[in-house]
This record gives structure tokens, sequence and C-alpha cells, in this order.
């Protein structure tokens, strides 16, 4: 039978890293448009990708059954311009998101892929109030030059390129 009869779970994860990757790169473009300290667009930029920078680390770190194999499914059906940008972008998000300077305060919420945004969200205002806050300042950062590799570039618009980058090459091997 034709493998799209079949539950595949590797392409399953593939499809929600691609949706991920697309939500994270609306909703972090939203925020930048219109920067307001934790306004709508940006918990929902954080949401997506604190879930999309776990997936991707998930994919780094060898840590289940469909992240081993999610490179070895982008190399059978990329080509190798889409093999080299998806390998790029599941390195570098999990960097560049910064999940890991939230430390603790993140760890201790449950994984966005396991609760709807409102309880993630609700979980985020009563145990890590302050990660808005610095998540806001993140996203701003090099904006006004902070960064002189990146002058008058926001943290927040690179990410978006790098969630931009693996949302297509994962469209590219998806549809193949």
């Amino acid at each position: 039978m034709h493998e799209r009869f079949h539950r595949n779970p590797v392409r399953e994860f593939c499809r929600d890293l691609h949706l991920e990757a697309n939500w994270a790169a609306h909703h972090l473009e939203e925020s930048l448009k219109t920067p307001r300290e934790g306004s709508t667009p940006e918990r929902m930029a954080l949401w997506f990708t604190v879930a999309l920078a776990t997936d991707c680390q998930a994919v780094q770190d060898h840590s289940t059954d469909e992240a081993i194999l999610l490179l070895d499914f982008v190399r059978q059906r990329g080509d190798a311009a889409t093999q080299y940008d998806a390998e790029a972008a599941i390195r570098t998000i999990p960097r560049l998101a910064s999940v890991e300077q939230y430390g603790y305060a993140l760890r201790t919420l449950p994984n966005p892929n396991d609760v709807g945004f409102e309880a993630w969200c609700d979980a985020l205002g009563e145990q890590a109030p302050t990660v808005l806050t610095e998540w806001h300042a993140w996203l701003e950062a090099g904006r006004r030059g902070a960064d002189e590799a990146r002058e008058g570039v926001p943290n927040g618009a690179v990410l978006a390129v790098a969630c931009t980058r693996l949302f297509r090459s994962l469209g590219a091997v998806l549809s193949e």
C-alpha cells in the first residue's frame, strides 16, 4: 500500500516540525511589527518557538525514535540544498531561541507540545512570570545595533528567518 495510507510516525513528526516552524515564523514576524511586551503574538511566538526548539533539540540529541529517523527521512526525499537548509535550521533554532537562557523557568513548565496555548500561558504566568519580559527584550535586542554582527536586525527577525528556512525545506520534503 502507498506510504500515506499507513501511519508513519517520522512523517508525522516532520509534519509537526513543519507546522511549528511556520507558526513560529508567523508569530515572530507579527510580534516584531507591533512590539508590545506580553502581547498575544509575543506569547504565541514564545509557545511555538519553545515547542519547535524542543523538537529540534530532540533531533540533535536523538532522544526519540522519530527524532533519530528524521534526518534520514529528509536525506531520502530532499536534494542537497533542502537537506542542508533543514539540518542547518535544526541546529540553529535551539541556539538562536536561547531557550536555555531561561533554564529552570521553562523546564518547570509543561511541554508546549503536550498542552494547549492557554494552559501553557497560564502555567507561564504562574511559574515563570519574568520570562515574557526577558523574551520581549531578547526579541528586540539587535534592533538598536546592540549586536555589531547584525546591527539593526532584531534577534526575533533572525530567528524568524531560521524558522522559515526549516518550514520551506520540510515542506519540500513532505511534498515528495
